[in-house]
């Protein structure tokens, strides 16, 4: 979707004068210091996201409940958006939750659009970051109910991981 992008993916797009001219006549919008979005309007939910995804550090993802939900979750809706970071990535504006991570490669990142971590490393990583044990067993629990995915493929992915922290 060409509704949302950095400011440098817009001038690459439209040139910097065209750019500037509909910024500044209002046809188009800044909602945040390097995002630009072709309308006017309101913003989705769904823009919101990728807003700040993309005024995120390069190599960023949705993730967490956020990136589940896009996978397929039900029932679990987040409060905030949840963004990984590279490591040492710079905070982008809003109130989101943010994580860093060393482990953001095609393993964990697969080509979705927008830019988020698989399901089951989100539904990990969501777990993990829950407020209670309880809440982490009903979302990977949720996770297989909903048929989105396996407990070999979820196995695959904790041992990726867990191999990866132990090269560290």
């Amino acid at each position: 979707m060409l509704d949302v992008l950095s400011t440098a993916r817009a001038i690459a797009f439209h040139g910097r004068s065209v750019v500037r001219q509909r910024l500044r006549t209002g046809t188009w919008q800044q909602p945040m210091r390097g995002v630009v979005v072709t309308h006017n309007g309101p913003l989705t939910p769904d823009q919101l996201e990728r807003a700040w995804l993309a005024a995120s550090p390069a190599g960023s993802a949705l993730a967490g409940l956020t990136a589940a939900r896009r996978g397929g979750l039900r029932g679990f809706d987040p409060e905030r958006v949840s963004i990984v970071l590279p490591e040492g990535g710079r905070r982008p504006p809003g109130d989101l939750e943010l994580h860093w991570s060393t482990q953001l490669g095609p393993d964990d990142v697969p080509p979705n659009e927008p830019r988020r971590t698989s399901l089951e490393r989100s539904i990990i990583d969501a777990a993990s970051w829950a407020a209670t044990p309880r809440r982490a067993r009903a979302l990977v629990i949720a996770a297989f109910q909903q048929r989105l995915t396996s407990v070999r493929r979820c196995a695959r992915c904790w041992s990726g991981a867990a191999t990866a922290s132990a090269r560290r």
